[in-house]
């Protein structure tokens, strides 16, 4: 089932990538089981980095910046919530978005998630589709935002979702 998810993740977000090419997901979770389960679900698609606390994945964060971060909430040393915090307080990891998979069911701390800069927070059990979808959308967004910067249209004047030059010109003949 996992080559189908693949193709269908490919067929959804219009792009293939080559080994090199594929975005890095860092998985932080204590439980081996649940970072071996999302690392095979992911890695047909992704390459994937394991860590198994908040201070093994700072670690490795600042060798090989990671294109998305996978973590659970409750974890030895540092948890998800203040790996979190640490990602966003520093300049140059502030941008790696972060989802958050969690036995936690409580509201308080999917809150404190998205407060924190969480991009999602989905609650375990999982179905794989679920997880592909989100960490698809997730990525391709961060894609869109990288090419519309990359690109002339960043640097145009915007009013109302039109360019200030298309409403003004017709007023200037």
């Amino acid at each position: 089932w996992s080559a189908d998810i693949t193709a269908e993740a490919d067929a959804v977000s219009g792009q293939t990538f080559d080994e090199p090419d594929k975005p890095l997901i860092m998985i932080v979770d204590d439980d081996l089981q649940i970072c071996s389960l999302v690392a095979d679900i992911l890695s047909q698609s992704y390459r994937v980095e394991k860590a198994g606390d908040g201070r093994e994945a700072l670690e490795k964060v600042r060798k090989e910046c990671p294109d998305l971060i996978i973590t659970d909430v409750d974890m030895p040393e540092i948890n998800g919530l203040e790996l979190i915090k640490r990602l966003k307080e520093d300049e140059m990891t502030r941008f790696i978005p972060v989802i958050f998979l969690a036995f936690k069911t409580d509201v308080a701390s999917e809150v404190s998630a998205y407060n924190l800069g969480s991009e999602a927070f989905i609650q375990k059990p999982f179905l794989p589709q679920q997880l592909q979808a989100i960490v698809r959308n997730v990525l391709k967004n961060r894609i869109s935002l990288k090419d519309y910067y990359r690109s002339s249209l960043s640097e145009m004047d915007i009013f109302q979702g039109r360019k200030l030059t298309a409403i003004f010109q017709p007023h200037l003949y």
